[in-house]
């Protein structure tokens, strides 16, 4: 989605030095909360994470 976010990411500069190229913000917790005086984020949120993660990065390599 193209929607405005209230955080700062990279991904602005890739998207304006790669026309074109996907961009995905992806990581645990709310957004709300994102460099947020006391960010934090639960640990069930982090896990998740984590295994999700793994699973795209395996599924690049064609593992399983």
């Amino acid at each position: 989605s193209d929607d405005a976010v209230a955080y700062f990411t990279d991904g602005s500069y890739i998207a304006q030095a790669l026309p074109g190229v996907p961009i995905a913000v992806w990581g645990p917790g709310h957004p709300t909360a994102m460099h947020a005086t006391n960010e934090r984020v639960a640990i069930t949120d982090l896990e998740l994470a984590i295994q999700q993660f793994g699973s795209t990065v395996d599924s690049w390599s064609g593992a399983t």
